[in-house]
């Protein structure tokens, strides 16, 4: 090869050998910075998408085993079924109650999906510049993103409003009335609120219809008050409830939500007891559908005589709880010699009125199948028990409110001829779908329909839990949707327990927080007529009581000298103590005290010390004491 060659050959190499790692740099940083607007949205848009960064990276393991195609189709199917379980989220939030729903969630989901692109495009136009939002450097309003679809009337959005001066409440809720009519007329509100966990976001809510049409869970229970039972809201936001003192008659079409509504009654009826200080309640049930109200049986366990029957059609097997026409029967017979002993009562303490206690708790008869339990076609057995439980029935709902006796019954409006004459006995009525204007009349009153009652034009499947009632004190009908409650939800209300999301919603200690009881006994100095303690000195028993505190060494001073008294009476009281014992123990087994355990230790000390400065109390075992006997507590002799 001669020297020219050479050169050519070398020149020709180094100009491939300068292109080449000209590309090589070009490529590779072109990778970096694809690389850096990854990471780039990952900060900035994971918290929005995790489902996509998820997605990717697990089907980066199949496209390097395999192969792309079965990466890419891992990604699909990913994705796929992450849109099968929003479509099947939706519906749930629609209230679709089958899967023959399916067409009209699509098409309610699609028409979501437009407000949503609607809302994206007029955000940045209109929205953002009324409400001064805009980044600190470039001035660009902030996106809207992460878009849900919690219910059929009801968009959700994020954005960034950090550049915000003051805090979003000051700032952004004033505005949303302005902003609500210039986005305009379809809205029905906009509000606003603070994404937990992370600061400078804003959760926009735009709802397009009337809240009657959402699902309303059970943490939209409205806070208890005594003397009254809620089991809904009204489309102004108002709690629907009843009176406790009142009976009060459910009626629907099968599957419209009487019995949820029920559930709540019975929740909220324990609320207002546990949380309120009202009304102590005992629940009599009738549930002759056998499966609505099966989990209520514990709150429904009495150890009294009268209700361990060993007759095998009409005993009652320990428990308030009737599941034939027969055993019902017996249990109204119960409830009205009750009624009896309590009018006795109230004439020897020159009472017109039962004021409920712990020792006269009011009685609510819940009653399932209404219909059923008044059915007198059929044989000779079928018309006596029949007209038996009718007038029973009616002699409870009619004359035994004053002796503190009520009734909640639900039934199906498909006997109008039955119904029209047994729904004047209930002084409070709630309707919820029904089939024709008939029925709509019949349930709430002559005239509901066309005073706008529409019943009739609600569907079971989509408008499960709607409904009107005749709120007290109110006239015309008051339209409300009933609270969603689960089974389990049931399971742990007919335990007599609040469930652990009411109760995180309400701010207080879920049943995994709660603290173990406690009974605390304070000694005064050494009295000769006093009870010798394990030493043997005779000391005055001055106050037995119960913490949910394991060191209650200030609580006596709020019992004995609380503020309601003169000055220096803390003092006084500080002076007379000698020793304070806290009992937080179960003897037998040494674990922590239950709150009933505690409350049934703090019955046999003041029985058996008799403090000074208790009240006179808890001196004979009572009703109710047997009653937390029979829920698991125990005497502790």
């Amino acid at each position: 090869m001669s020297l020219a060659d050479k050169r050519r050959v070398r020149a020709e190499v180094a100009w491939w050998c300068a292109h080449v790692g000209f590309w090589c740099v070009a490529v590779a940083l072109e990778v970096l910075e694809l690389a850096g607007r990854l990471t780039r949205w990952a900060a900035r848009e994971g918290w929005y998408r995790p489902h996509i960064s998820l997605a990717v990276a697990m089907s980066t393991l199949p496209a390097y085993w395999i192969g792309p195609t079965a990466g890419a189709a891992t990604f699909a199917a990913m994705m796929l079924g992450r849109g099968a379980w929003l479509v099947r989220r939706f519906g749930r939030a629609c209230g679709a109650s089958s899967a023959r729903a399916l067409v009209p969630i699509l098409f309610t989901l699609s028409r979501q999906h437009v407000r949503a692109a609607r809302l994206r495009r007029r955000w940045r136009k209109l929205a953002a510049p009324v409400l001064r939002l805009g980044h600190g450097l470039t001035g660009e309003p902030p996106r809207l993103r992460a878009f849900e679809y919690p219910s059929p009337v009801r968009v959700t959005a994020v954005a960034n409003v950090s550049a915000t001066g003051r805090h979003i409440d000051d700032w952004l809720t004033p505005r949303m009335g302005d902003l609500r009519q210039l986005l305009g007329k379809p809205l029905h509100s906009v509000t606003v609120t603070e994404v937990r966990g992370h600061a400078g976001l804003a959760r926009f809510s735009f709802r397009y219809g009337s809240p009657l049409e959402e699902v309303q869970p059970i943490t939209a229970l409205p806070d208890p008050l005594p003397g009254w039972a809620f089991f809904g809201l009204g489309a102004d936001g108002e709690p629907a409830g009843v009176r406790l003192d009142l009976s009060t008659l459910f009626t629907g079409e099968s599957r419209s939500g009487k019995s949820t509504s029920m559930w709540c009654y019975i929740l909220s009826a324990l609320e207002q007891w546990y949380r309120a200080g009202g009304d102590p309640v005992e629940f009599w049930v009738i549930d002759l559908a056998l499966t609505e109200f099966h989990d209520i049986q514990p709150l429904t366990a009495d150890l009294r005589p009268q209700f361990n029957s060993l007759d095998p059609e009409r005993g009652l097997k320990g428990h308030r709880y009737a599941t034939t026409q027969a055993q019902a029967c017996q249990l109204l017979r119960l409830a009205m010699e009750e009624a009896d002993r309590r009018a006795r009562i109230l004439t020897d303490k020159h009472q017109k009125k039962l004021h409920p206690s712990e020792d006269l708790p009011r009685i609510v008869i819940v009653v399932d199948e209404a219909l059923r339990l008044v059915e007198s076609r059929g044989d000779a057995s079928i018309q006596r028990l029949g007209t038996e439980a009718t007038m029973r029935l009616r002699q409870i709902l009619t004359q035994h409110s004053k002796f503190g006796v009520s009734v909640i019954a639900g039934t199906q409006a498909s006997k109008i001829e039955v119904l029209t004459h047994i729904r004047d006995w209930f002084q409070q009525r709630v309707a919820f779908s029904t089939a024709t204007k008939e029925m709509t009349d019949t349930a709430l009153g002559q005239g509901a329909a066309a005073a706008g009652a529409n019943c009739h034009q609600l569907s079971p499947y989509w408008d499960a839990g709607r409904g009107f009632m005749h709120r007290d004190g109110h006239s015309g009908f008051f339209e409300m949707r009933g609270i969603y409650l689960t089974d389990d939800d049931t399971a742990v209300i007919g335990r007599g327990e609040i469930p652990d999301r009411l109760l995180a919603r309400r701010g207080e200690k879920t049943s995994k927080e709660k603290t173990p009881g406690a009974v605390y006994v304070i000694w005064g100095a050494p009295d000769p007529a006093g009870h010798p303690d394990a030493e043997g000195v005779a000391r005055r028993c001055l106050y037995v009581g119960m913490t949910v505190e394991l060191d209650p060494a200030d609580r006596w001073l709020d019992h004995l000298g609380g503020a309601t008294r003169e000055a220096g009476t803390r003092k006084k009281w500080a002076d007379k103590v000698e020793r304070i014992d806290v009992i937080a123990e179960d003897e037998d087994t040494g674990m922590p005290l239950t709150k009933r355990d505690a409350e049934l230790l703090e019955r046999r000390l003041v029985r058996l010390y008799n403090p000074s400065e208790n009240d006179i109390r808890y001196l004979i075992e009572t009703e109710y004491e047997r009653e937390l006997i029979a829920l698991g507590g125990k005497m502790h002799r």
